[in-house]
């Protein structure tokens, strides 16, 4: 609270518009405890090591992580959202038909290794499932797509090739799944039977 604009962004924000916050401060007193709850502050009388060690014994790790934005569990896109707002018919039916959304918690078909080793693809089981070997390409892919372009002025085109066969389906998929899971991506799979539309992607 040392800090001009902190303090000057404490006094601006209405109490009644904001959520509860907290404020650890080593040397609060009684009068500085009472001061900062009519503001809507909780204050810990504690330094700032021992705040953190008591947080680490009262949250069990399971239960550490943040909360999804609301309706991202019923519809993931949303966890994208930098405002709170409400897709359009087009966008939804996009994701029907056209589109699929790649994250974690994607649904699949049954997928056995079986079937997959034989050149029977479900769709994402395989790699859920992680049937697929890791290969350079897919890291490549990945380096250049996230690294090397991550804040691209333009569109990017990057182009796969190799003999029917080959993998280029599934190295592709493993991309796009690392992506969106351990990068944190937007990523969007045009289906086979799919089109990007106008109105989706003006």
């Amino acid at each position: 609270m040392g800090d001009s604009h902190i303090r000057d962004l404490v006094y601006r924000l209405e109490v009644e518009k904001r959520p509860r916050w907290y404020l650890v401060a080593p040397d609060a007193e009684e009068e500085d405890i009472q001061l900062w709850s009519s503001k809507k502050f909780d204050v810990f009388p504690c330094r700032f090591g021992e705040f953190m060690t008591a947080l680490d014994k009262s949250i069990p790790k399971l239960l550490r992580f943040l909360a999804p934005p609301k309706g991202a569990v019923e519809f993931p896109l949303r966890g994208y959202y930098v405002a709170a707002s409400e897709e359009s018919d087009a966008v939804r039916g996009s994701l029907t038909k056209d589109l699929t959304l790649v994250h974690a918690s994607m649904s699949f078909a049954e997928q056995t290794a079986e079937r997959f080793y034989s050149g029977y693809d479900t769709g994402w089981g395989g790699i859920l499932n992680r049937f697929d070997a890791r290969r350079k390409v897919t890291d490549d892919l990945l380096f250049k797509a996230l690294l090397v372009n991550e804040a691209p002025t333009e569109p990017v085109f990057f182009l796969l090739r190799g003999p029917a066969g080959a993998g280029k389906t599934i190295a592709l998929k493993r991309a796009a799944f690392d992506a969106a899971t351990a990068n944190k991506a937007l990523v969007l799979w045009l289906e086979e039977s799919g089109q990007l539309r106008s109105e989706v992607f003006p």
